[in-house]
């Protein structure tokens, strides 16, 4: 096991169907085969990684996971180091191909660009006010409402940050310049369909909440493999 453990991992996988597509919630299933098969983060505590799966090539997948806790980092690939091959519940077969720590980053006091590697929920809450002025959340295209979007990355930022005990104060998380050049993807996960928009933002804010974006992502359930981004 290396001993500069960073705050990001590549596993590499090799499928023994070299046809076989990974689906969002085969991945997902990876992930906590991994990250908690003791249990080790409780189902409903909010939990401070973010995860991206993409295919590059016949069969071969890599799987960046990434914290802000090294010691996340370093329980996954513990988890990894001595496996070769695995099974997952959805009927995928797999090698373990390589894991590399990618390099931690050097935040500066100033802002940071960044676009996501995947897509990312962004949510605000409206009024149905023909419903008795119930309350619901809806998704904000980053394209039609780009301050709303904007509000969106920052709300969920200084959330994460408060729950993570992160000192910072709201007004100095700021995001700009949100640009959306895909259309809205759909991810079938858990029998639904998730809306999700891959984006690139520019964000003004300290070093220690450019690192929470970063390694830990942005928007609506990192955990679950939305929102990770990287600098631009």
């Amino acid at each position: 096991m290396q001993e500069n453990i960073t705050h990001r991992i590549i596993m590499k996988l090799q499928s023994t169907d070299e046809s076989h597509e990974m689906s969002h919630d085969e991945a997902m299933s990876i992930v906590w085969k991994f990250v908690n098969p003791n249990k080790y983060y409780h189902k409903e505590e909010r939990k401070p990684f973010v995860w991206s799966v993409s295919s590059i090539g016949y069969g071969e997948f890599e799987l960046v996971f990434s914290s802000i806790h090294k010691k996340d980092v370093e329980h996954f690939a513990t988890e990894i180091d001595g496996v070769k091959e695995f099974s997952t519940k959805y009927g995928g077969d797999y090698r373990v191909t390589g894991i590399e720590f990618l390099p931690d980053i050097d935040f500066k006091n100033s802002f940071i660009r960044l676009y996501s590697k995947s897509g990312c929920q962004c949510l605000c809450k409206k009024t149905d006010y023909a419903n008795n002025r119930r309350r619901y959340w809806k998704m904000v295209d980053a394209e039609e409402d780009k301050p709303a979007f904007s509000k969106s990355i920052e709300n969920a930022l200084y959330g994460r940050a408060e729950s993570f005990g992160i000192p910072c104060n709201r007004d100095d998380i700021k995001v700009c310049y949100v640009s959306r050049p895909d259309p809205v993807e759909y991810v079938d996960y858990k029998g639904g369909m998730i809306p999700t928009q891959f984006v690139a933002f520019r964000l003004d804010a300290p070093p220690e909440i450019q690192a929470l974006a970063v390694y830990g992502g942005i928007g609506k359930e990192p955990s679950s493999g939305f929102g990770l981004v990287i600098p631009d």
